[in-house]
């Protein structure tokens, strides 16, 4: 039986609003996100009966049930009752609890990975559902470049951007809790919440979409690590303008048209003292 090889990029929220608490505990939330060059690379193999066995490249992360892609595994192996088993390989090159969606993506590329794997014949329909029980972000991988998520992030609409560019990455190299996150987060009252996304999918320059990014997680990240607002407001003194932070992670990001322009201006921010982690990526990315 075959490994299957493949690789599963990481996500950044250009727009992320966070709307009323709901019933079920999570937040209602509306955000424009895109898939970018940065990936995680998996191999998935056939493994014993009942069994699935990760190793990852992250001494970090954990490889029993608590890892997304054990639970992918799980979901699965209930819906079309039988269990056989994997083993999961994972090299990680999105960093943890950056708000970059690394888990999210192993979990959907498990999904997809063990549905041919295991001759499960399951329908991207019913791959949506496992994966909106598993995390709100799964679904968001199972699709293209671009969406409009909505509710808690199982609604996913399809969103092809025109703009199409490259991302500089900051990396905090700090972990941020997203349950502590949300707790401190004041959630965005109807009269503030701004019907702007239509006009960002169409946006095809940077400074188009840089206008008008936002996360209404920000300013819980900064209260929750304030390791993070000291690296927030030091890039931006050095840039001249804000970057933002992606979901509710220790990343912070700009947009550019090209590939030379993120390179400088990764430079100016080296130049300008600042010694974390820069990736310079593609965006939006199909996988």
């Amino acid at each position: 039986m075959q490994t299957i090889e493949l690789r599963t990029p990481a996500k950044i929220n250009l727009v992320l609003d966070v709307l009323h608490r709901r019933d079920d505990g999570y937040h209602e939330i509306r955000s424009l996100i895109i898939k970018i060059g940065l990936y995680d690379r998996m191999a998935v193999g056939p493994g014993p009966e009942g069994c699935v066995e990760i190793a990852c490249s992250d001494p970090s992360i954990p490889t029993d049930h608590r890892n997304l892609v054990h639970q992918a595994a799980t979901r699965l192996s209930r819906h079309i009752g039988r269990h056989p088993g994997c083993t999961v390989r994972l090299d990680k090159g999105i960093p943890a609890s950056a708000g970059l969606g690394g888990g999210s993506g192993n979990a959907a590329g498990a999904l997809r990975a063990l549905n041919t794997l295991w001759s499960a014949a399951c329908s991207p329909q019913v791959l949506s559902e496992l994966a909106a029980d598993i995390g709100s972000d799964v679904p968001l991988f199972l699709g293209g470049a671009g969406a409009i998520v909505t509710g808690r992030g199982e609604r996913v609409e399809p969103a092809r951007l025109q703009w199409d560019g490259w991302i500089a990455l900051v990396m905090g190299g700090v972990p941020v809790s997203t349950v502590e996150t949300y707790r401190q987060c004041t959630p965005r009252s109807p009269e503030r919440l701004h019907e702007n996304l239509s006009e960002l999918v169409v946006a095809d320059h940077a400074a188009g979409l840089r206008a008008g990014m936002r996360n209404d997680l920000e300013q819980a990240v900064f209260a929750v690590e304030p390791r993070m607002r000291a690296l927030f407001e030091r890039v931006c003194e050095i840039a001249g303008r804000p970057a933002r932070i992606s979901g509710a992670g220790a990343v912070l990001f700009d947009l550019f048209d090209t590939e030379a322009d993120a390179r400088a201006y990764g430079e100016r921010l080296r130049a300008g003292g600042i010694a974390h982690e820069i990736r310079i990526v593609r965006g939006p990315v199909a996988d």
